[in-house]
């Protein structure tokens, strides 16, 4: 997998976090301790499609 976007996202739309993941790894760190407790979306994402 070459590296793809990434976002999480808030009930109201708002980025609180993006990236890029580093091409070919297929395991994605993330360090969310600064994001409070709740439901949000995350995308992953490349050039062509969303991911997940």
């Amino acid at each position: 997998m070459s590296g793809s976007n990434y976002r999480i996202i808030d009930r109201t739309g708002r980025i609180l976090k993006d990236g890029v993941s580093s091409q070919g790894s297929e395991i994605l760190e993330l360090d969310v301790r600064n994001i409070q407790a709740g439901i949000y979306i995350f995308e992953a994402y490349d050039t062509k499609r969303v991911l997940f």
